[in-house]
């Protein structure tokens, strides 16, 4: 299951589509997230692309 349909089945409102992108309201809350460490590896190098 993605993580999309994981946080709509939490009710989060999101609207998009894959390979497209996503949106999430701004009056909307996330639940708290869990990460693989590859997954933190991948928005470390993320966040730090974006400061160089």
């Amino acid at each position: 299951m993605s993580r999309s349909a994981i946080l709509q089945a939490q009710r989060a409102d999101i609207r998009g589509e894959a390979g497209v992108g996503y949106i999430l309201k701004p009056s909307s809350d996330l639940p708290p997230m869990m990460f693989t460490v590859e997954e933190l590896e991948a928005l470390r190098l993320g966040a730090r692309a974006l400061l160089t």
